[in-house]
């Protein structure tokens, strides 16, 4: 019996997954030392393969996003710290002893200034916690920040500030020295031209006596029924789960019009 391309449809894998289905391909096809005098057949792989090693790199944009959102938590983090910072002396607002009243009054004052920091933009609020705890650092500022017992805080606040700017600056660096990728668009590109090796393998070896044809579709066989496999599990979970949402939607509503 000729052995037939194995069908899967490359459209429902994710861009990770579709990369690393070609990628196995490759790899396992190299593995294998194969000759073949095929020039065209030479031709398409190497096509693929370099439209791969493009899709590969753009996939890594992936993982700045990822730091991006990194940033972005530890942003939301900053914030928490600082305004946690300015509630820790609402407590000594109506305190009696003068000392705490002095302090309170002192830094009640100094964080007036910054207020509004965390509604400003990265940069911006960087500068302005920066400032805000050099001069906590002061003698104008530090028998205040002790009388009240806030140093946990201030600390709090110090390294959430350390964490961010971390965070901010390894993005930053990605984004000065890597280039922009359109995914989607280099992903077609390889699809367009894995399908064409896929479909010219696929001929070949059916119409053909050569062992490398019949080989080479072996490869891909075996690893389009994995792919084809994950996406059958996926798409029976997903139904299982709209079947049990249906099900549930199915025992709360009325039988019938009278029920309404």
């Amino acid at each position: 019996m000729v052995e037939k391309v194995y069908p899967i449809t490359f459209t429902y894998l994710h861009h990770a997954e579709y990369a690393q289905l070609v990628a196995r391909f490759i790899e396992e096809y190299e593995a294998t030392k194969m000759r073949t005098t095929d020039e065209d057949l030479t031709r398409l792989l190497a096509t693929v393969k370099t439209k791969l090693t493009a899709m590969q790199n753009a996939l890594e944009q992936v993982v700045t996003q990822e730091k991006s959102e990194a940033v972005s938590r530890a942003d939301k983090e900053r914030d928490m710290s600082i305004k946690a910072l300015f509630d820790s002396i609402r407590p000594y607002r109506y305190t009696k002893v003068l000392a705490e009243k002095e302090a309170y009054n002192a830094l009640h004052l100094l964080f007036k200034q910054y207020r509004h920091a965390a509604r400003k933009s990265y940069e911006e609020e960087t500068s302005l916690i920066h400032s805000l705890l050099e001069k906590l650092k002061t003698s104008e500022y530090q028998p205040d920040v002790t009388t009240l017992g806030i140093t946990k805080f201030v600390v709090n606040l110090t390294e959430s500030q350390v964490q961010f700017n971390k965070l901010f600056t390894e993005r930053i660096k990605e984004e000065r020295t890597k280039p922009k990728y359109d995914v989607k668009a280099l992903r077609r590109s390889l699809a367009e031209d894995y399908r064409l090796l896929v479909a010219y393998v696929g001929i070949n070896a059916q119409v053909k006596s050569n062992e490398t044809y019949k080989q080479v579709l072996t490869i891909m066989n075996s690893i389009h029924k994995y792919y084809a496999d994950t996406l059958a599990r996926r798409k029976g979970k997903q139904k299982a789960t709209t079947t049990s949402k249906q099900e549930l939607i199915a025992t709360t509503l009325p039988h019938n019009v009278s029920d309404v």
